[in-house]
């Protein structure tokens, strides 16, 4: 995994990219019908690319889950494997400059994700989490965007769910990745940690990803988190098991460092503890 941050001249730039709306009018995933397979979270084996029809069938004791984050308004072009996943992990970023928009045009945008939600992804439970662009979800606070904008999914606001005997944490904060930045929701400096975190997480999925000292500590002393997911940096897509942390670490960024829609989800199997 590259762990190169975006230099704040950069993000300025890409701002603007956002404002200015280019977007590509066709999907542009460089592997489309493609998966980044991890095969084995108990090994330090990186992700293998296969085609969804190549993706290995999942044992009935296995629970799979999709990744995805920072897909800022693209989620209709997104291409995810049509069968066999039961968790769709959405690690923030749903909108684009979330903070230039009318509050009227964001719940337009936040309900066609929903509505995406419920008709388009073919999995039985959906995970979403905030990013810092989703500033209208701050505003209104967990309980509204649970009852108003996301009915079909489960959005969670630094607290957890658990599935199949899995706990899955969620958590939106992260830190400026450039000084230009406007889009600030959910952000710390420096980067703190909720203090209500269980003391079993199986998966924990946040917007903030690595290089992070607040995220690599934490994980260090816990030694029970299976799988880390985020976002929120394009450049550091990827996924890799981080021996001393004893977890496996997956950055999920549909979107490219150039805001290209280039980087296909990422699969995953972790063990059930329980039904799913």
């Amino acid at each position: 995994m590259s762990y190169t941050c975006f230099d704040s001249i950069i993000n300025y730039g890409l701002e603007f990219v956002f404002t200015a709306n280019v977007y590509p009018a066709t999907p542009q995933s460089a592997y489309p019908s493609t998966v980044a397979y991890l095969p084995n979270l108990s090994e330090p084996t990186s992700f293998q690319l296969r085609s969804h029809e190549k993706l290995p069938p999942k044992s009935p004791d296995m629970v799979r889950c999709v990744c995805v984050s920072d897909t800022h308004g693209l989620h209709r072009r997104l291409c995810l494997p049509t069968r066999g996943c039961d968790v769709l992990l959405h690690a923030g970023d749903i909108a684009a400059l979330g903070s230039l928009f009318s509050d009227s045009d964001l719940v337009t945008k936040y309900k066609d994700f929903d509505s995406w939600l419920a008709m388009d992804v073919p999995c039985e439970r959906k995970i979403v989490i905030a990013g810092n662009h989703d500033g209208y979800l701050e505003k209104i606070g967990r309980e509204r965007v649970q009852q108003e904008l996301f009915p079909h999914a489960t959005y969670l606001e630094c607290e957890s769910i658990t599935i199949a005997g899995l706990c899955f944490y969620g958590c939106p904060r992260s830190v400026s990745n450039g000084l230009f930045s406007i889009n600030r929701a959910f952000q710390t400096y420096p980067y703190a940690l909720p203090p209500s975190i269980p003391d079993r997480v199986d998966v924990f999925l946040s917007h903030q990803t690595f290089p992070n000292d607040a995220l690599r500590q934490f994980l260090r002393s816990r030694g029970d988190v299976q799988i880390f997911v985020g976002g929120h940096l394009h450049g550091n897509y990827g996924a890799k098991k981080v021996e001393e942390l004893q977890c496996t670490v997956v950055t999920a960024c549909s979107m490219d460092i150039h805001n290209r829609l280039s980087n296909p989800p990422i699969v995953f199997d972790i063990q059930a503890r329980g039904p799913l």
